[in-house]
């Protein structure tokens, strides 16, 4: 009798020993958050959201965009779902020293289903900067600095360059790009590939290319970051009207954002000559 009792009590201690272990898995039951990913291809409309379980050790709900626009064309990449990190919210615009500009929304919250950013309604603003708008230096000032020893007649003043932004290559061909006048502030043709990074562990990237006028203290490289999002661009400058001719491509191991340059076979040539020396 006395053994048939302690396996009684035994039964009940284990059932009450799984209640409890089922209520307590209710009380942490996993994060959800809204999920999506937009390759600037409408990945993160309404239709096309859906719902993510975070696993450990992910335990935010993340919502970033990033939205690169050249004379009112644009790429944009944006991202929803479970990540690492801590709360955050941040939004900014910034002008690239060039025709372009950037504009970045990031959110993260801890709570089921918070974020509920609209992409579509944030794609829809228009930029805060236009170029027209932003503070640069004068053409008299460049004039002084980059053309110190030239006279007023030989400073180029209305350089035209190809104008394009797309995740296609093709687009940002010379058959396709526009052809710009360039404003004062930026008498430099520029061609390069940009990258989006957004997320932590839970990340997307996307390589774009591009084109445009740009200020006369040119870099070919580029890069700024922030929490949970980061665009770098690589490329080159040039001095001559409609100089960023050159077919952008990626390199086969470059990874994403490494640009290079499809350039005669005269200039081929030239190059490996050059090596031999």
């Amino acid at each position: 009798m006395e053994e048939g009792k302690h396996a009684q009590v035994w039964r009940k201690v284990s059932l009450a020993g799984m209640l409890v272990a089922v209520l307590l898995a209710q009380g942490v039951a996993s994060l959800r958050c809204f999920s999506c990913k937009d390759f600037n291809d409408g990945g993160c409309a309404a239709d096309r959201i859906k719902m993510e379980e975070c696993t450990a050790p992910r335990n935010i709900c993340l919502e970033a965009i990033t939205i690169v626009t050249i004379d009112k064309h644009n790429v944009s990449a944006a991202i929803k779902g479970c990540d690492i990190g801590i709360a955050y919210n941040g939004s900014y615009e910034e002008g690239l020293l060039s025709r372009s500009t950037r504009r970045v929304k990031v959110h993260t919250c801890s709570e089921d289903l918070c974020n509920t950013l609209v992409i579509e309604d944030y794609l829809e603003e228009p930029p805060l900067i236009l170029p027209g708008d932003r503070p640069a230096f004068t053409q008299e000032d460049i004039d002084k600095y980059f053309y110190p020893n030239a006279t007023v007649s030989s400073v180029p003043k209305d350089r035209e360059c190809y104008s394009c932004i797309s995740t296609s290559r093709n687009q940002c061909s010379t058959q396709n790009a526009a052809v710009v006048r360039c404003p004062d502030y930026a008498q430099v043709c520029y061609q390069g590939i940009g990258t989006i990074v957004l997320g932590h562990q839970n990340n997307i990237t996307l390589p774009y290319f591009l084109k445009e006028c740009t200020q006369s203290f040119c870099s070919g490289n580029y890069g700024t970051s922030s929490e949970y999002e980061n665009h770098t661009r690589r490329g080159s400058c040039c001095h001559r009207n409609l100089c960023n001719d050159l077919e952008l491509t990626l390199e086969p191991n470059g990874g994403p954002g490494a640009a290079t340059y499809a350039a005669p076979l005269i200039v081929a040539a030239l190059l490996a000559i050059t090596s031999l020396l």
